[in-house]
């Protein structure tokens, strides 16, 4: 046997594996074990996640009359913007993971439902939609 068919066989096993109670059961014993790890790499993903979206709209503000000079914008002062205010709508369909990846995903697909806002400008924005 070569060793793309013991790998495609042992993929096969995992699977079905995993599947099972006692995989379901080991998988949750080793979450319970691992969760500071768990955490902190979730974590460090997520940033890094944030850190391409802000860099493919610009890694600037987008409001053409924003009060703050673009040299002294932090990075981390910049929000995610969804220019249509549904934002809601995309938080209740899952974990933070997967809202930021679905972002990420959207916007190199060529998706203009987004931009980068300072949080002044972005909570200047929702003040005026609530009005």
């Amino acid at each position: 046997m070569t060793s793309k068919e013991e790998y495609l066989k042992n993929k096969e096993w995992f699977k079905r594996y995993d599947q099972s109670p006692k995989g379901k059961a080991r998988h949750k014993k080793y979450d319970l074990n691992h969760k500071e790890q768990k955490r902190a790499y979730l974590r460090k993903h997520l940033k890094s996640i944030r850190k391409e979206i802000l860099e493919l709209l610009g890694n600037k503000c987008n409001n053409p009359d924003c009060p703050i000079p673009r040299e002294k914008l932090n990075k981390m002062a910049l929000v995610i913007d969804h220019i249509n205010n549904d934002g809601y709508k995309q938080r209740r369909k899952g974990s933070n993971l997967m809202y930021y990846v679905r972002i990420l995903r959207e916007i190199k697909a060529g998706s203009k439902d987004y931009q980068c806002l300072c949080i002044y400008c972005n909570w200047i924005k929702y003040k005026r939609s609530r009005e």
